[in-house]
């Protein structure tokens, strides 16, 4: 195929071999990448048009929109031979010696549609059908026509997936699948649906399903499914924020001590305390290895705050590990970042701490006029935050800059980022926005709650695409993000829902005032 006309300068194309190397070259405004992954909020460089295995490379650019940036695609880590009968639209099945052995192909899964806004973006970070490594990820139409021979600029992100972007084709995108080549020891689990994981499979062996431990030593998540069915009520005096531990225990922040908690038998197990601090714990996180990162809020004056870390395997003796001393007075929000180092808000202020030696590695200027509720890590590193003065924005890690500011009308109480790459945010009206933050452009508002979405982490995303949400109006909702629609309401609560989260195995709770809520 030789080079065509487009609204950017003329992109080259090869007709390559949907398994074999490529070196593509293409122009794109999307030019800001690093060697490797691209960053995927300041534009994507180095991937060519090699749409079927990643193509590593270096992407050179200012950032999304400066026309002009090029990226090269390098040859990518396996060599295949080919198959594809080159005088033929038609993508084949694969003989052996692409995807064998210990591999196998997952099923084609057609997870968005063109017609959705945007473009057609087949993401599989948060779908739970295939594996985080794919040694061949695969493109084609539903037509069944590769996706390298439809003349479309696409893209394919290693650990994030396969897009077409509609303004950047003149007619818009076609409607792609994707299949991934997994090695059968990394799949994940879907062993809480109907169906058993080897039904996404196409080969005739069978695997019980199950929780999966990857190479890495984590396991792969379970399913998160909501169906508004209630496995336990416990009843509690006040709401304190919790948050989920690995074990499958639940840690509730309180006045001088952290309660954790047996969810089997909705008791406390035991008791973390610091008897000679008047504060309540406040903020929670835990790292890689199981400790648990508590911060605590002094009740009188204005104190920095400090940091806790608890190593909550030690049973007899004290379990608390490490104190981190901060300057800062009042601790909003706080994560723990893929590489344990803890990102939170204070004040005016993104602070990057390291948990292991309690030092701050970055600290950067915000926008920010009042308190941030929520901060989120994205896929590619960079941190997203959103705040009582009605901004959601994305930064840049690496220097502290802001990519993207989206305004809203209202303050911002909750976001998550849905299966297709489009952001949610939750308003104090009650509105939910779904967003295009590469652009900002508002795609939908999904309106049905009658009060408040609640603050504290508050829409999640579950394993099908769509999206729950919790609200003072005392409900919780199940959205279709596509349609717009509400699926499912459950109306259990008896007072306002604070805070949402999700336990190790897959299960949701929900807290109010007076209750915490473990749904089936």
């Amino acid at each position: 195929m030789g080079c065509r006309a487009s609204r950017r300068r003329q992109a080259c194309v090869p007709a390559v071999n949907p398994c074999q190397p490529s070196f593509g070259a293409m122009s794109s405004p999307y030019g800001f990448g690093s060697q490797g992954m691209g960053q995927m909020y300041g534009g994507f460089g180095g991937y060519g048009q090699s749409m079927m295995q990643p193509g590593y490379g270096t992407g050179m650019g200012m950032g999304m929109g400066y026309p002009g940036s090029y990226g090269v695609s390098q040859p990518s880590i396996a060599s295949n031979t080919s198959y594809l009968n080159e005088t033929s639209q038609k993508l084949k099945d694969s003989p052996d010696h692409v995807c064998y052995g210990k591999n196998v192909w997952t099923k084609w899964f057609n997870f968005d549609s063109p017609d959705t806004g945007g473009g057609d973006f087949e993401l599989y970070r948060d779908f739970h059908y295939g594996c985080k490594y794919p040694s061949v990820v695969q493109a084609r139409t539903v037509e069944e026509i590769d996706a390298n021979q439809t003349g479309q600029v696409n893209w394919l992100v290693p650990l994030y997936g396969f897009f077409c972007i509609n303004r950047e084709n003149l007619d818009g995108c076609d409607d792609y699948e994707i299949r991934q080549c997994c090695d059968k020891s990394e799949l994940y689990s879907l062993s809480s649906t109907s169906s058993s994981a080897t039904e996404n499979l196409q080969t005739s062996e069978t695997t019980k399903p199950s929780m999966l431990t990857l190479d890495n030593g984590s396991t792969a998540p379970n399913p998160i499914y909501f169906n508004g069915t209630v496995k336990l009520n416990i009843s509690v005096s006040g709401y304190q924020r919790i948050l989920p531990l690995p074990n499958g225990d639940l840690a509730r922040g309180q006045f001088k001590t952290i309660e954790i908690w047996d969810l089997k038998k909705g008791k406390i197990k035991r008791n973390l305390s610091i008897p000679d601090v008047n504060a309540f714990f406040f903020v929670f996180g835990h790292l890689s290895n199981g400790d648990l990162i508590a911060g605590y809020r002094e009740v009188h004056g204005f104190k920095p705050q400090t940091l806790l870390v608890w190593d909550l395997k030690i049973t007899n003796g004290e379990p608390l590990k490490k104190i981190i001393q901060t300057n800062e007075i009042l601790i909003d929000a706080l994560i723990v970042l893929k590489n344990d180092d803890l990102a939170y808000s204070a004040g005016s202020f993104i602070f990057i701490r390291n948990s292991q030696n309690g030092l701050v590695k970055k600290k950067f200027s915000t926008y920010f006029k009042n308190k941030v509720y929520q901060i989120v890590e994205s896929p590619n590193g960079n941190l997203v935050s959103c705040s009582e003065d009605k901004t959601v924005v994305v930064w840049d890690v690496s220097n502290g800059a802001s990519i993207r500011v989206i305004s809203h009308k209202n303050p911002v109480h909750s976001i998550a980022f849905l299966a297709n790459g489009y952001l949610a945010s939750g308003e104090k009206s009650g509105t939910i926005k779904i967003w295009n933050h590469l652009t900002g452009n508002l795609i939908k508002n999904l309106n049905g709650h009658r009060n408040i979405i609640c603050k504290n982490n508050c829409l999640h995303v579950l394993d099908n695409g769509d999206l729950l949400s919790g609200s003072f109006d005392m409900t919780m909702k199940v959205w279709n993000t596509y349609e717009g629609a509400v699926k499912f309401t459950s109306p259990f609560h008896k007072h306002w829902i604070f805070q949402l989260a999700v336990l190790p195995s897959g299960n949701f709770i929900s807290v109010s005032q007076f209750e915490m809520v473990v749904w089936n």
